[in-house]
């Protein structure tokens, strides 16, 4: 993924997760130490977002967070919709060329196959972007209409009208299963759901490492194992490196293939390996208690 795709999505998830609030001045040099990116890239994602109408341009220079309403995001999209909608019957009645009836058919052609695959990569969505933004831009020019040009121009600035808006967001919930469900609040949701909500808003900086801290914690056994399952394949799937911090042993086994063993009395690390082989081999009579759920060995006064 280009570096300017990635600070235009991490920027995005900013903004809509209220990390950065209506209102709030946005600092190039703030960014690039924040999203590890530079300020060629970070300038790009700025401008892109102050066209998509989230960022508002201050007249001396600089950005600041624009306010919206949910009212506003469907109002948008519907009117984006209705536009496009008129440009294609009009393309319809006016008469349409094989050659750009092909152009479209390139642009789906190119889609189809990045949308057989159930984990995309970062090169595909930004394949995906190219093919999408295309189509809407030859769907349009299909009408031949000065006038529809001048009116998609003013909607796109508009939160959320712009064709990949939602196309990241939407592609992270369906990797964590939560596809069908991308207008619940958090209140209409589960303790598991809001599990995946946090891992598909991780996901939206396309990390290298995922940090867990006790994942599965206050989840019912079957939740618990099918978040483990979802972990395991987003490492298999993204080839992201997971690093979870536990005292669930079925999650142990199941997600890690190395592990470290903290103890307090040692403060510090007292073994390190493949969990099955520490389960099976170790010598240390506290690791032996952990993974087995042993007891207390009285005769040293350490357990599990």
């Amino acid at each position: 993924m280009s570096q300017t795709v990635k600070a235009l999505i991490s920027l995005r998830e900013l903004i809509l997760s209220g990390d950065l609030e209506p209102g709030a001045q946005v600092l190039e040099v703030a960014l690039v130490e924040r999203l590890g990116v530079s300020r060629t890239p970070i300038r790009a994602a700025l401008l892109q977002l102050s066209t998509e109408g989230l960022l508002e341009k201050l007249p001396g220079g600089g950005y600041v967070v624009r306010a919206f309403t949910e009212r506003d995001i469907q109002d948008a999209i519907e009117l984006r919709g209705t536009v496009e909608g008129i440009a294609a019957r009009l393309a319809a009645e006016r008469g349409v060329g094989a050659l750009a009836l092909d152009g479209l058919r390139e642009c789906i052609a190119g889609v189809e196959p990045l949308l057989e695959t159930t984990a995309l990569s970062s090169d595909s969505f930004e394949r995906y972007f190219e093919f999408n933004a295309l189509f809407h831009q030859r769907l349009l020019a299909l009408a031949e209409s000065f006038v529809l040009e001048r009116t998609i121009a003013n909607v796109v600035t508009l939160p959320f009208a712009a064709p990949n808006a939602f196309v990241i967001a939407q592609s992270k919930l369906d990797l964590v299963g939560l596809g069908a469900f991308p207008d619940y609040l958090p209140g209409e949701i589960s303790g598991g759901m809001k599990k995946r909500a946090g891992i598909a808003r991780a996901l939206m900086l396309d990390p290298r490492l995922l940090f867990f801290d006790e994942p599965s914690a206050g989840l019912d056994p079957i939740s618990a194992f099918e978040l483990d399952e979802l972990i395991l394949a987003l490492s298999r799937n993204l080839g992201i490196t997971i690093i979870l911090v536990t005292h669930e042993l079925p999650s142990i086994f199941l997600v890690a293939d190395q592990c470290i063993v903290l103890e307090k009395s040692a403060k510090g690390i007292v073994a390190t390996g493949d969990p099955r082989k520490l389960r099976d081999e170790s010598k240390i009579p506290f690791v032996h208690n952990f993974f087995t759920r042993s007891g207390v060995d009285r005769s040293t006064g350490q357990g599990g």
